[in-house]
């Protein structure tokens, strides 16, 4: 993959997410142009990689994955941060303020953007991130009120852009779709599904699909449901095609928990992961270990 740096671009939050997913591996920088080796990373990814037939396990992860989301409901960094947007939806300029939202959360803990939303609500006359309430504020006034968060000064910079094109290009409506979305300043693949996939109630819920950041790409990597190469898009396909659609929003929080949780970039907690005994990825003394569990409790008999 190779990123452009030096140019401002209308996906410069999805080349922070590049950097983010791609943290380990090789870089080489020539000139403006910074190249990631691609093998370098595939294969830190998948050190673990085993020779199961990722078909055969698959239902047996996601059953056992489900098992832990239900018995550790709303303890995940990422619940938080759902419930919190999905809570925007009764709020005025519903899809407008969870798109100020998913913009302060790039590159960020979810407590910290939280925390950064409610001082800029609080500094507004009505205590609502309105259209009209960014338009009132000074560049300067905007990102002392964001200074607690990671890039803030660009958050700022493009909050203000979206306020501005979202006002005289779209009458004052968030777009609906994710390819309108992806025409606003600074958002790119992974916030557009994020602001579809919650800012709607109805009929509509999971209509944009999967959302794929860091840790749904690294973890549906290492269990083998995405191939090592592929990019966004084609682990969000993947996931899905395996994934019932009334499932994908519940899938989304379930792999980014395990991600937040267990499965980390660097060190991945195996040992105490649920889902290790079918994971491919997991060393295979789990997955032995879970084996002779079975045949002592009679699971699997001659």
């Amino acid at each position: 993959m190779t990123v452009t740096a030096g140019k401002t671009s209308n996906d410069f939050f999805a080349m922070v997410d590049a950097f983010r997913m791609d943290a380990g591996r090789a870089v080489k920088v020539t000139g403006k142009v910074v190249e990631f080796d691609d093998d370098a990373a595939d294969a830190a990814t998948e050190c673990f990689r085993g020779d199961e037939d990722i078909e055969d396990t698959f239902e047996t992860t996601y059953d056992a994955l489900r098992v832990w989301r239900a018995q550790n409901a709303s303890t995940s960094d990422v619940d938080a941060f759902h419930a919190f947007m999905v809570s925007l939806r009764t709020r005025p300029q519903a899809r407008w303020q969870c798109l100020v939202a998913a913009l302060m959360s790039v590159q960020c803990l979810d407590k910290v953007a939280l925390r950064a939303f409610e001082t800029l609500r609080d500094s507004t006359l009505d205590r609502e991130v309105t259209l009209e309430a960014i338009a009132a504020m000074s560049t300067r006034e905007l990102e002392q009120h964001l200074s607690t968060l990671n890039l803030f000064r660009v958050k700022a910079k493009y909050i203000r852009a979206c306020s501005d094109v979202i006002r005289h290009k779209f009458r004052g409506e968030v777009p609906r779709t994710v390819g309108a979305l992806k025409t606003l300043p600074g958002v790119g693949d992974k916030l557009a599904h994020l602001v579809a996939s919650v800012s709607y109630g109805g009929d509509e819920d999971g209509f944009a699909g999967i959302v794929v950041d860091t840790h749904v790409k690294r973890v549906a990597k290492r269990l083998g449901w995405a191939q090592a190469g592929d990019d966004v898009e084609s682990v969000r396909m993947s996931v899905q095609a395996r994934v019932k659609r009334e499932e994908w929003e519940a899938a989304t929080l379930g792999l980014i928990a395990l991600g937040q949780r267990f499965c980390h970039a660097k060190a991945p907690a195996c040992a105490a992961c649920p889902v290790n005994a079918s994971c491919p990825s997991a060393p295979r003394t789990y997955i032995d270990a879970r084996i002779d569990e079975c045949f002592k409790d009679g699971e699997y008999s001659d």
